[in-house]
């Protein structure tokens, strides 16, 4: 059942600190809780933390832990503050320092480090840990059992003709975000939906930027310096090794491997391996391949399939418009993804098909 479920009768109430109770309510010294506030048994509220709400509610479940100087209020003057209340789930913690703004959801057991700031309209399942000077801005859905570390979610569009209110990002579960990651925000301009999406296990190291309407899929590993521009998709299980660059709209493909320095300017394929400077296609991604299948007759039979695909992928006489084409001939199961990947590729058409590709192609 969840925490807005089991939400009991709200009333006015003001606590001045320091405060105890037989529910194990304990308000600190210099604390003020004032409002439409709902409290659970046995929370904890430091010193000199503000609670208040006037016309929304802050609803704080059983177990809490609330640190010192926290700043959890309801601004309901503004009109798009308007009913947006404040949730605080069951056993969750938050640290010294932390500022929850309107529409702030929190799950169970999550774990709200020092000087984090939560803006407006954000949502968070459970188990969640945000280390200290994490900084969640608006509009934000995130999952469970994700770490964050001193990082910037949900910025603002980093382009001043691109109109991003009522704009969002969606993060799933179980994701690392190390320091100094910044994450936009969707645009309206050119965006399909106005998200920019995170998948499932994720490694997003240390100060990389993740443009507005990028998508990111499942088990990736994005390393420290990496900038993707806005639009940019990252499919599943790629590496990105660091002090990369994807300009906007760039399409990397399943299992692809990109290595560190590189400037991608065009699509990568599904299980290939981008190296050099200049930039070009090394050959296929067996590291990857290694993981997936650790039979070895399966690895073969695989293997052996895509070197099929990728002699056709590497002939200077088959031009870009039939190169799908020629591909799909083949009917293996590799060669259709591959084939796939190609077709629907829409604004950037062009891939990596030669070790030495020159910027002129």
């Amino acid at each position: 059942m969840s925490l807005e479920e089991r939400v009991g009768e709200t009333k006015p109430v003001k606590i001045e600190g320091p405060y105890r109770d037989n529910s194990g309510l304990y308000v600190g010294y210099g604390s003020i809780v004032m409002g439409n506030v709902r409290l659970g048994n046995n929370v904890i509220i430091g010193n000199g933390t503000y609670i208040i709400s006037e016309n929304s509610r802050v609803v704080i479940g059983d177990g809490v832990e609330i640190g010192d100087n926290n700043v959890i209020k309801v601004r309901d003057y503004a009109p798009e503050n308007k009913d947006r209340d404040i949730f605080i789930g069951d056993g969750t913690i938050t640290k010294v320092g932390v500022v929850l703004e309107n529409g702030v959801i929190l799950g169970e057991r999550n774990y709200i480090g020092d000087y984090c700031v939560f803006g407006r309209n954000i949502m968070i399942g459970d188990e969640n840990r945000f280390n200290q000077l994490s900084n969640i801005s608006k509009n934000v859905k995130i999952g469970n059992k994700n770490t964050f570390y001193a990082c910037t979610i949900g910025s603002a569009p980093q382009g001043q003709v691109h109109e991003d209110e009522g704009t969002s990002v969606e993060i799933g579960n179980e994701n690392l975000f190390r320091e100094g990651l910044v994450i936009n925000r969707g645009s309206r301009l050119m965006g399909i939906d106005g998200k920019t999406k995170i998948g499932n296990r994720n490694k997003i190291f240390s100060q990389t930027h993740i443009g507005h309407d990028c998508i990111i899929g499942d088990d990736n590993e994005i390393v420290s310096g990496t900038f993707l521009g806005g639009h940019v998709i990252i499919e599943n299980r790629v590496r990105i090794s660091g002090m990369c660059g994807a300009q906007q709209f760039v399409h990397v493909g399943d299992c692809a491997f990109v290595g560190g320095m590189v400037g991608l300017e065009k699509n990568v394929l599904p299980y290939s391996r981008i190296e050099g400077r200049p930039t070009g296609l090394h050959g296929i991604n067996f590291k990857r391949l290694e993981k997936l299948y650790p039979d070895e007759n399966k690895f073969r039979e695989v293997y052996g399939e895509l070197k099929r695909v990728f002699r056709i992928v590497t002939d200077k006489n088959i031009d870009d418009k039939t190169l799908a084409v020629k591909i799909r001939e083949l009917a293996s199961e590799h060669a259709i993804i591959i084939a796939d990947f190609i077709d629907k590729l829409k604004r950037n058409k062009r891939v990596y098909r030669f070790r030495h590709e020159s910027r002129e192609e």
